[in-house]
């Protein structure tokens, strides 16, 4: 049986995992030729809003400000019907700035990550 730890990208995707993780699955299935998978799903949202709350929110909003740009590329539309306008900021913009400014938080992160390879010792990682 292979296994597969997999990691959503940005956009508070912890909430509703359970929308697109086994999409996730089949399309995984479909991809290793039907055979036998694990899927485990590495959740990390609160790591994230744990590190928002430790930045504040001066420096919260000066970290969102320098990726609103690439923010604003994304299908704007779409996710307006969908979340209000903080809460797109907040996980569109404000996941990719809190990374880069938030040591702590990529500390966290890496050994949430680690525990979880030693741990599940996936063969493959996906990761969007």
């Amino acid at each position: 049986m292979k296994k597969i730890l997999c990691i959503h990208g940005i956009g508070g995707k912890d909430a509703i995992m359970d929308q697109w993780a086994p999409q996730w699955q089949l399309a995984l299935r479909e991809s290793c030729g039907h055979g036998e998978l694990a899927c485990q799903f590495l959740k990390i949202d609160d790591l994230f809003s744990n590190s928002k709350q430790r930045l504040g929110k001066i420096k919260y909003l000066e970290a969102i400000r320098k990726f609103i740009a690439s923010w604003v590329s994304t299908t704007i539309e779409e996710r307006f019907r969908t979340r209000s306008f903080v809460g797109l900021i907040d996980w569109y913009a404000g996941m990719p700035a809190q990374f880069v400014t938030d040591e702590k938080l990529r500390e966290e992160l890496r050994a949430r990550l680690k525990r979880e390879v030693n741990s599940f010792q996936p063969d493959v990682i996906f990761a969007h």
